[in-house]
């Protein structure tokens, strides 16, 4: 079962500790390349970070983190 959120994934990605402000810096990151977005394939432990464009066309195989925040993404 999935229970690890967006912002803790995010951090994962990067190895730094998980907090509030982490997760904002490094979201900020992401979103500021456009493309890119973190998600995940068959683990959801082990986070990558993949276009947007190809999550999207392969919803099966690439799957996104729920935020804490309830925003979809």
């Amino acid at each position: 079962m999935e229970d690890i959120t967006r912002e803790q994934a995010i951090c994962m990605f990067y190895s730094v500790e998980f907090n509030h402000e982490n997760a904002a810096r490094l979201l900020k990151r992401i979103d500021d390349l456009g493309e890119l977005d973190i998600c995940f394939e068959n683990d959801y432990e082990k986070p990558v970070l993949v276009t947007r464009k190809k999550i999207l066309a392969e919803p099966h195989h690439y799957k996104r983190y729920r935020s804490s925040t309830g925003k979809e993404f």
